[in-house]
Order: structure tokens, then C-alpha cells, then sequence
């Protein structure tokens, strides 16, 4: 059975070979992945993500003050089928899931009306199709 030795460069790293480029590292403090391996939609991934961000030590832009936190955060695919339910008791009808793209903004109370009217018109001139839903945070 024939190995192959890495070939590592002065930094350290492999050299680009096949798919790998060195060029693209970059450092990645503080960050990690939950996944379903077999893709499967599945609640248990964001409840391991969520410990997993409580129990990481050094994440990047840790030790903000307590009232801007440190921006970590999960990415997840759209919740389709909620977005749908909570949207429909105000009449809205969702586009088909790929169709469109969410996202979520906490605001500063005294200035949430002047982002809520330049997002507005930003997506105007942009020809962007957008609904706000504005809702109120547990605190």
C-alpha cells in the first residue's frame, strides 16, 4: 500500500493541491458547526448549537458590554412552515420556500424608526419586494 507524505509550506500549511488552496485559511476563532450529517431538518441541531455557543470560552468579539452582546449567532435554514402559520393570521402569503429571503434586526428603540424607513427605501430602490414584520424582543 503506497502513502503519500504531506507537503507543507513555509507557514505550515499543505500546498495547494486538487481542491485545497492555502490562500483561503483564514482564522476562524471561536467558531464551530452543528450539523445533521444526513441533512435531515432536525430540531436537536439547534439545541446543540445553542450549547454549543454557551459553552465556547473564546468566541470572536467576546466580552462585549452586556448591552450589545457579542454578535454570535446560528445560521439555520428558513423555517418555512412557521414563517407561513405567523404570517398568515396577518394575511401575508408566503412565496414558495427558495422564492424569498428573511432576515432578523434588533434595532435600538430610539432609532428603530429612521432603519425601519431606510431599509424600507433601500429595498425600494433596489426593486426588492419587502415585507417588515416588526415584533418586540423578551426584554
Amino acid at each position: 500500500m503506497a502513502t503519500s507524505k504531506l507537503l507543507l509550506g513555509k507557514d505550515g500549511l499543505p500546498l495547494k493541491q486538487g481542491l485545497y488552496d492555502p490562500w483561503y485559511e483564514k482564522d476562524a476563532c471561536g467558531v464551530g458547526f452543528v450539523v445533521n450529517i444526513n441533512g435531515a431538518k432536525d430540531h436537536k441541531v439547534l439545541r446543540d448549537s445553542q450549547i454549543m455557543l454557551e459553552r465556547m470560552q473564546h468566541r470572536g468579539a467576546c466580552g462585549c458590554d452586556n448591552d450589545t452582546g457579542d454578535g454570535a449567532g446560528v445560521i439555520t435554514g428558513i423555517p418555512h412552515g412557521l414563517y407561513s402559520k405567523f404570517l398568515s393570521k396577518d394575511g401575508v402569503t408566503l412565496p414558495a420556500l427558495g422564492k424569498y429571503a428573511t432576515g432578523i434586526l434588533f434595532l435600538d428603540k430610539t432609532t428603530a424608526d429612521e432603519c425601519e424607513t431606510l431599509f424600507a427605501n433601500i429595498a425600494l430602490e433596489c426593486k426588492l419586494k419587502v415585507r417588515l414584520c416588526v415584533g418586540k424582543t423578551a426584554h
